[in-house]
């Protein structure tokens, strides 16, 4: 079974032809030219925010030492607000990834499919071709790992709903000053229940917070007869 399987993959790289080679090589042209767009837009784009969102950073811990509640709050807003295309970034991320990665799979299978091609190569040739395609192959493979490494982390990660997980609010506050967590979520969340009755006389509880949170579990207390 085994040497079927491997069989059937030497005829299928066997089978590859000059047109798909040359097909590929038109195709990754328009993919290399992409790529190096995006990786430059989004790069900039990315270093903005960062350098943004990190004066954002020290002006709440400049607000914090001077304990005005509602200016930090209102940074803490628009630290979200410039964050908020996040999601759209790590998206984006992935995708150039996946492109990236497909991209170097299809080279390593047309490079070999390429050798093995029914003609008169010379050794020299063959030296040529091989550094080619390790040349196409590390520059798919590693690109996206660089690209990494260029990007800075923002300082609070938000999700695809503008909002804050409990846990990086926590670790955010906590990186720029020694409070705890009772008096971030009393001051800065401030959560309040919103109790209404409609004409339909359908009752509804509403969770109001003054900064959105996510991941947490409020436990409510009803206390009195009334």
């Amino acid at each position: 079974m085994i040497k079927d399987f491997f069989l059937k993959i030497y005829s299928f790289l066997d089978g590859i032809t000059l047109t798909s080679i040359n097909y590929v090589s038109w195709t990754s042209a328009v993919v290399v030219a992409l790529l190096a767009l995006t990786t430059i837009i989004f790069s900039q784009y990315n270093e903005r925010q960062i350098i943004k969102s990190n004066d954002i950073s020290k002006r709440i811990k400049d607000s914090l030492a001077r304990d005005s509640t509602s200016s930090i709050t209102e940074l803490v807003d628009e630290l979200i607000y410039v964050l908020s295309n996040q999601s759209v970034y790590r998206w984006t991320l992935g995708f150039f990834f996946v492109i990236s990665y497909v991209s170097c799979i299809i080279w390593i299978i047309s490079g070999i499919g390429y050798t093995l091609i029914p003609s008169s190569l010379s050794s020299g040739d063959f030296i040529i071709i091989l550094l080619s395609l390790s040349t196409v192959i590390c520059t798919f493979g590693f690109l996206p790992i660089i690209l990494i490494q260029f990007n800075n982390r923002p300082p609070i990660d938000i999700d695809n709903k503008n909002r804050v997980s409990y846990e990086a609010f926590i670790k955010f506050f906590k990186s720029i000053t020694p409070v705890s967590e009772e008096v971030i979520i009393h001051n800065y969340v401030n959560p309040s229940i919103e109790f209404s009755l409609s004409q339909t006389n359908i009752f509804t509880i509403a969770l109001k917070q003054q900064i959105p949170i996510s991941n947490v579990y409020f436990v409510l207390k009803f206390v009195g007869e009334d």
